[in-house]
């Protein structure tokens, strides 16, 4: 047998080895000298950036609101569908279709509003409107208060919704039934400091490649999942 072949590498060679490989990665920093004051500038404000938002993040006290409204659906469509004449009956009106209007309310800051307060506003004519609202949060369904203009009878029939005290991240519904044309409703949200949003809910649901941006965006934004159910 050959044992000369089978000898270890001598010590000389492994530290030629060694320099050889450190070599090129001295080179590639050298590459990187002419860069290095422009990293001395960005460096500081990229920090300054990244800890603006951090605070603007969690420091910062902001009263931001979104209202996620889904389409006007009329609940009596497929049933008319199949029958020519139907009439419904709620509480003492009489009634030929019956529209729902889900409203989703978050407050998607990072403090609790006081006394807070919007409008909801039904368009056009109906002689029939009834408000109700709806939340897990016990206390908090407890606390939200529903009136209605009664000035203004049946033509744009318009409810007043009322929260003493909205904390951060909790959430509710509003669900509004009426009679006529299944018109959107519209949102009336004037606050000191709140900053309101209005939004497609349907739209966010959707399937769409931009209905998925937003979802990633708003829930980066918002710190929850964003997905709603009628």
């Amino acid at each position: 047998m050959n044992t000369a072949s089978q000898k270890k590498p001598g010590r000389n060679y492994r530290q030629h080895e060694f320099f050889s490989n450190i070599q090129p990665k001295k080179e590639k920093m050298e590459g990187l000298v002419p860069y290095l004051p422009l990293v001395a500038i960005l460096g500081p404000i990229l920090g300054a950036l990244i800890g603006a938002l951090v605070t603007y993040r969690f420091v910062v006290k902001r009263k931001r609101v979104n209202f996620f409204i889904h389409h006007t659906e009329d609940l009596t469509l497929p049933l008319q569908q199949q029958q020519s004449m139907v009439v419904f009956r709620v509480g003492n009106s009489e009634v030929l279709n019956l529209n729902r209007a889900l409203i989703l309310i978050k407050n998607t800051g990072n403090t609790a509003i006081s006394n807070f307060e919007f409008d909801v506003e039904v368009p056009n004519q109906h002689s029939m409107c009834i408000a109700e609202s709806f939340s897990e949060n016990r206390k908090l369904a407890g606390a939200i208060d529903i009136s209605r203009d009664e000035t203004r009878g049946g033509y744009n029939p318009t409810f007043t919704i009322k929260v003493p005290f909205f904390n951060a991240k909790e959430r509710f519904s509003i669900r509004l039934f009426f009679d006529n044309t299944s018109d959107e409703v519209a949102i009336h949200c004037r606050m000191e400091d709140v900053l309101s949003f209005s939004r497609d809910a349907d739209f966010i649901n959707s399937n769409t490649w931009q209905a998925a941006i937003l979802r990633g965006v708003m829930s980066g934004l918002t710190g929850f999942p964003v997905r709603f159910s009628r």
